[in-house]
């Protein structure tokens, strides 16, 4: 089974033209996983319809107050890590996009293809779109997959075209997460951390809507990323570097070795030691101009 994690926020305006797009799939074989995070306009009455019409779709209600879309889709994943069998796997869900019909086969096939006892994520490209659905380009192609300890410098792996296989879900699901942690990065990060695999697909596989509402959005170029990043500063990107070595410190028996000791390398809190280690290692994001602007805040921070 495909469990599709859905959380809902005010989407009424563009969900159902996701929902028609997850009908129109070639693979069938999935059912939806859905909180909805205290919506007040249609969106609930438009998931209870497609309840009542397809009977695909679960209501997760344990947990029914705001909790922001990444503590939402969290709280998804633990819960489909409760009922998820070996060979299943699950598929993150944004309600304002629009799936390709091939999406759920080629993330399922690149997950089939391999072991099911080691943890693997899938991630591919998006196609850029604005509010109306009309063409404003495609993602970068990545010019290399970060595995660790690169993964804690940049996050490449868009949550709304992430797949997980159930041993991924199991070991994410036993950690502590930090507040304020970005689901699809922490998820990228620890599959990565326990010596898992990040399979990446360089085809475009949704329409990623950008509307002037998303949670996190699409930045056009690389300079318009590097502006965003210079404009934010050092403190909250260094805030959640040490926020994912802590996490990942706590449960050390999930890690493979040599990230335990790359952990151990990045933990002290003297900037200086901890810059040295980062240099060491040779950490890096996928241009020179962003690897410079890193070690730069490894120092500031």
């Amino acid at each position: 089974m495909i469990y599709i994690l859905l959380s809902t926020y005010n989407g009424g305006k563009f969900l159902k033209e996701q929902l028609e797009s997850l009908q129109n799939q070639t693979v069938q074989n999935w059912h939806i996983l859905w909180r909805d995070d205290g919506s007040v306009d249609n969106t609930v009455s438009i998931m209870n319809d497609f309840i009542k019409e397809t009977g695909k779709c679960t209501n997760f209600l344990e947990i029914n107050h705001n909790l922001g879309p990444y503590a939402s889709f969290l709280t998804l994943l633990k819960f489909a890590g409760t009922i998820m069998q070996a060979d299943d796997c699950v598929m993150f869900a944004d309600q304002d996009d629009v799936w390709l019909p091939e999406k759920i086969a080629r993330a399922y096939a690149a997950l089939s293809a391999y072991d099911s006892q080691l943890p693997t994520l899938y991630f591919s490209r998006q196609r850029v779109v604005d509010a109306q659905l009309c063409p404003l380009g495609t993602s970068d192609r990545l010019r290399f997959v970060p595995l660790f300890p690169d993964c804690l410098a940049q996050n490449v792996a868009t949550g709304c075209t992430m797949a997980l296989n159930a041993e991924a879900v199991r070991v994410i699901n036993q950690f502590t997460v930090p507040a304020n942690i970005y689901h699809d990065w922490w998820s990228y990060i620890v599959v990565a951390a326990a010596g898992g695999r990040c399979l990446y697909d360089d085809e475009a596989t949704i329409l990623y809507r950008q509307h002037g509402h998303n949670a996190i959005g699409h930045k056009k170029s690389f300079y318009k990323r590097l502006v965003a990043a210079l404009l934010r500063g050092p403190k909250h990107f260094m805030n959640l570097f040490r926020s994912h070595i802590t996490a990942l410190r706590q449960r050390e028996n999930l890690l493979a070795d040599t990230s335990r000791r790359q952990l151990a390398r990045l933990a002290p809190r003297n900037q200086r030691i901890r810059f040295l280690s980062v240099l060491r290692m040779k950490m890096k994001r996928q241009t020179f101009a962003e690897t410079f602007l890193f070690y730069v805040w490894v120092l500031l921070g």
